[in-house]
């Protein structure tokens, strides 16, 4: 199974990866309108480069980079692979991709946005897109980060759907209000203060695990 930043970090977590694991639906509530309200950044529509993707992007400390193949953003061999995108953008912002190629079963694709730093992953807030066992829906975790733990934001949030080809994913956080996505539809919203300030906006995939990335977007909102 790919390893996470929370995996990796230390973390604290009220979920359990397993057929009986806990899910909730996550509440629909306003999270600064329709997803996504922010345009395509990088399309990745270009000759193979990287890593990192483009000159618009950094590989963060610590991390195997990410690299454009194929038309599409894919990690760079099989360790922690991560991209940042080099633009700070204001607190109130969003983090979107669409899935191009799906993770193994129970493995997933991580979005992380308010990333502290603009070198490193530091404080943030991330979830994860957790491809389900074959014929489940996918579900959805999501976390703090502060100070190299993660701590999960209440019970996993369903995706609503198998995880799939096609699917674009993405979490907004607007004041206190952190809201998770796939298609346009709001799936969950959680309540964290932890992070506040304006960040910077990643993809990230775990060990072991080959999923890719396309039309990442994001931004101010």
């Amino acid at each position: 199974m790919a390893r996470s930043i929370a995996v990796a970090r230390g973390i604290r977590s009220s979920g359990v990866i397993a057929s009986g694991r806990s899910i909730a639906s996550g509440r629909l509530v306003g999270g600064g309108g329709a997803f996504p309200a922010t345009g395509i950044l990088d399309p990745f529509n270009r000759a193979n480069e990287g890593p990192p993707p483009s000159g618009s992007w950094l590989t963060p400390t610590g991390y195997n980079g990410m690299r454009v193949a194929t038309n599409v953003c894919v990690p760079d061999g099989l360790n922690d692979s991560a991209a940042l995108w080099n633009t700070l953008f204001v607190a109130d912002q969003e983090v979107y991709a669409t899935i191009s190629v799906i993770p193994g079963s129970l493995e997933h694709v991580q979005l992380l946005l308010r990333n502290q730093s603009g070198t490193e992953i530091t404080d943030g807030y991330f979830a994860e897109f957790y491809k389900g066992n074959p014929g489940d829906n996918g579900f959805v975790r999501l976390y703090s980060y502060i100070a190299g733990v993660g701590t999960q934001l209440g019970a996993d949030i369903d995706l609503g759907v198998e995880m799939a080809v096609g699917l674009v994913v993405g979490i907004r956080a607007v004041g206190t209000t952190i809201t998770v996505w796939r298609d346009g539809v709001e799936l969950g919203s959680r309540t964290s203060s932890v992070v506040n300030g304006a960040g910077y906006l990643l993809l990230l995939v775990g060990p072991g695990s080959l999923p890719s990335f396309d039309n990442f977007g994001g931004g101010n909102v």
